[in-house]
């Protein structure tokens, strides 16, 4: 099973990015920030490997994810502004769940 999903156009994307702002190492982690009105928010974070982590290697780039969020959420996708429709990249979810409801909004209803 794979953990992480980038499209090629991602792939190039990122590697630029990484690239630009001089990031001298290729481990990755992707890191879950908390729960929001909309669903999980993601980091993506340069790090080291930690025994509770599942690993995906990609030409190069070595992708880290802890088997409890693997668990939660499946696999991860790696996507960039053009995929995202948002600018910068994003990450999405196989496993879709509701989002918790924070309190610093009204979208709620609570």
């Amino acid at each position: 099973m794979s953990i992480v999903k980038v499209s090629e156009n991602a792939f190039k994307e990122f590697k630029k990015f990484l690239e630009e702002n001089d990031v001298k190492t290729d481990v990755i982690r992707i890191h879950l920030a908390g729960m929001g009105c909309g669903g999980p928010a993601f980091n993506l974070v340069l790090d080291e490997k930690k025994e509770e982590d599942n690993v995906e290697v990609m030409d190069g780039l070595t992708f880290l994810v802890d088997k409890n969020v693997t668990e939660q959420f499946g696999e991860l996708s790696l996507l960039c502004a053009d995929e995202n429709g948002m600018g910068g990249f994003s990450i999405e979810t196989e496993k879709k769940v509701e989002g918790g409801c924070c309190s610093g909004c009204s979208g709620c209803g609570e």
